[in-house]
């Protein structure tokens, strides 16, 4: 039997803690990289939000809401639109980068990321799952088959060593995040 909370596609009755990650032209205008949101039921986000594939594979189910309506292939690119971060959680853990549609550069804009059972997502959480991406991005760029790592209970056990090495650098915003997600 599963201890994972079931996945939802309908919206919760009540709104989420979530996080709101800005795209290259927010952050130039000095918006900060992982800003908490709070997200009403009524968010298109529930249903029709992007699943991330890698956090799926890992036991972290995140749902991501392009803030931009245009599709991603038609649009005109701008590199103001650029968002690293997003692109790096719509990454399939099965080749190490996104599909094709989110490849092309300045066409992500501004995302809001929730988790898809219901449950508060905060920007440690998300920062730490960011890191582990890139630890995963590495493996690949490495040669390196990151199949074993791509597992709740190795997610689990990096999210642990990384809210301990931010601990011991003095980020007190760790203390309170919860190891397992």
């Amino acid at each position: 039997m599963s201890s994972r909370p079931s996945l939802r596609r309908s919206p919760p009755s009540h709104a989420v803690v979530g996080v709101t990650i800005p795209c290259n032209a927010e952050r130039a205008q000095g918006a900060p990289a992982l800003q908490t949101s709070i997200v009403q039921p009524s968010h298109p986000i529930h249903h029709c939000g992007l699943p991330s594939p890698i956090s799926h594979a890992v036991g972290f189910p995140l749902l991501l809401y392009r803030h931009i309506t245009e599709d991603p292939s038609k649009m005109i690119r701008h590199p103001g639109l650029d968002n690293q971060m997003a692109m790096h959680l719509l990454t399939q853990p099965s080749t190490g980068s996104p599909d094709s549609k989110w490849k092309r550069a300045g066409c992500i804009g501004t995302v809001t990321v929730i988790r898809q059972d219901g449950q508060p997502v905060t920007c440690e959480a998300l920062e730490t799952t960011l890191l582990y991406v890139d630890h995963v991005l590495d493996l690949f760029l490495d040669g390196v088959s990151p199949w074993h790592q791509l597992n709740p209970t190795s997610f689990q056990s990096f999210c642990q060593r990384y809210k301990d090495e931010r601990i011991q650098s003095g980020y007190r915003d760790f203390d309170m995040m919860r190891v397992p997600f």
